[in-house]
């Protein structure tokens, strides 16, 4: 039975990917890696096609582009948890007292991690789709198709770079010479005849693939893109090579598109008089990319929401920034006021004067804040540590220092390894609960360090619980795909 998606007209599809959240998720008969049942998605019965024939239009590439931005919405992507996690699953962030979820997460237990795999690749066979309808209207519609595939690209990318950095270790990183990366797939999967159990492949295989989707993207937006940071632009595509060069130690690369990135955008970095309230604006004037949300037209629920977790008038109010990362800040830092003490109103249950995280403020609406996915502090500072690493003392240095100019704190003249180590520290004051931290620390092969709150212990690298496990149904169902160690 085929699969139907709706094509919205255009007047739908206007200045968002809010309405792809409900009318695609369930678009396609999306093939994973489990036994095949087609779905259907019952809509508006004057406007259904079947995938074959809206692949056809570039309405309908356009159409399965918005959804996969709608699936980055989601809470197990940018709506929450690679936001939020990496905070506290390290040392950025710690749970309430009393405490009141999450906790495994905290104390690094078990099934306690992030990632989502099957939703994951549900996203990429929307990607692939639109990928490869858009290149068979390349003559037809050759703008459209050619913006479109540039997006699709950077979507798939991006999918491919957390699923690899949640699920895998990092390229020349492995633990006891473990380095199988994800299943890789880059053609729509259609009909079930066409579903085949796939392998894992290795790390390298992955970033070997990501590479390559990010550096036609960066081409394709550059000549066909908009300057949008709420889709995919050229600067986007060249600021997340930028961060996958980092990951692959690839020092020069990283670099130099880092370097592009920031001459390809209209993003810079927020005076001091600006960074208090830079995460209520949209966008926020350092955004690159960042994940959309329309509260005029959306309804969103506590899981999906930043505020809820951080902010003393949202839902819980469960995460609270660390002593360790509180004392990082310096007399004056700009920053500080990112992190106030709770006002009056605060929940009863809270010790008085502790203090918030105010990046994320329901400022889009209730429940509702957009998300930073890649910021222009974090390519400026990605690049002072590439710099850094290939021995270019005096230009990381200047990016460093560049930053923190901004933030009213004082110049950095350290080198070698105490120019690596502020650098990190700099990192972990810009970019704490933006979903940074943890891979920050993973990428590095460092152990994970905990608050002394809570009496958790570090979690060695070499701990398996490191990589995120694999979901069992797809294991079980798979006899081609592996699980991690130690699960």
């Amino acid at each position: 039975m085929n699969s139907i998606i709706r094509i919205m007209r255009p007047s739908e599809r206007k200045g968002t990917a809010m309405m792809a959240r409900h009318t695609f998720r369930a678009a396609l008969a999306l093939v994973l890696l489990a036994p095949l049942a087609s779905c259907d998605l019952v809509v508006d019965p004057t406007n259904n096609v079947a995938p074959e024939v809206a692949t056809q239009t570039i309405a309908g590439v356009g159409s399965l582009i918005t959804s996969v931005y709608a699936r980055l919405q989601g809470t197990a992507f940018y709506g929450n948890e690679l936001i939020m996690l990496g905070d506290l699953m390290s040392d950025n962030a710690r749970t309430s007292q009393p405490a009141v979820n999450r906790v495994g997460h905290y104390q690094n237990s078990i099934g306690s991690h992030m990632g989502d795999w099957g939703a994951s690749y549900q996203a990429i066979n929307e990607a692939n789709y639109a990928i490869a309808s858009a290149r068979e209207l390349l003559d037809e519609e050759p703008t459209l198709a050619n913006r479109y595939m540039g997006e699709a690209l950077f979507q798939r990318a991006l999918l491919y770079f957390d699923l690899s950095r949640v699920f895998s270790y990092e390229p020349g990183h492995d633990v006891g010479g473990w380095d199988t990366g994800v299943v890789l797939r880059t053609e729509p999967t259609r009909t079930a005849s066409e579903a085949t159990f796939q392998a894992r492949a290795s790390v390298q295989e992955v970033y070997t693939q990501i590479e390559q989707d990010l550096r036609e993207a960066s081409g394709l937006l550059g000549q066909y893109g908009q300057d949008d940071p709420f889709r995919a632009n050229e600067a986007a595509a060249e600021a997340l090579l930028a961060k996958v060069y980092l990951y692959w130690s690839k020092w020069d690369d990283a670099i130099a598109q880092a370097t592009a990135a920031m001459s390809h955008t209209t993003a810079r970095l927020a005076e001091p008089n600006e960074v208090a309230s830079m995460f209520t604006r949209a966008p926020n004037v350092e955004s690159l990319f960042e994940i959309n949300y329309d509260a005029a037209t959306e309804t969103l629920w506590v899981n999906d929401c930043s505020a809820c977790f951080t902010w003393p008038h949202g839902t819980w109010f469960s995460m609270w920034p660390s002593d360790e990362l509180l004392a990082l800040f310096e007399a004056g830092d700009a920053r500080e006021a990112l992190y106030p003490a709770c006002p009056d109103g605060c929940p009863a249950t809270a010790p008085a004067g502790v203090r918030y995280v105010n990046k994320y403020t329901e400022a889009r609406g209730s429940w509702t804040d957009n998300s930073p996915v890649l910021r222009f502090s974090d390519v400026l500072l990605m690049r002072a540590e590439a710099y850094a690493e290939s021995g270019q003392t005096s230009l990381a240095q200047a990016d460093l220092n560049a930053l923190r100019a901004k933030r009213n704190t004082a110049p950095i003249t350290a080198s070698g390894d105490a120019l690596l180590e502020a650098i990190q520290d700099e990192r972990r004051r810009e970019l704490a609960f933006e979903g940074h931290r943890w891979f920050d620390l993973k990428r590095r092969g460092m152990d994970i360090t905990k608050p002394a709150f809570g009496g958790n212990p570090t979690l060695p690298y070499t701990d398996f619980r490191i990589l995120a496990s694999l979901p069992n149904n797809q294991v079980q169902n798979n006899p081609m795909l592996v699980q991690n160690p130690g699960y």
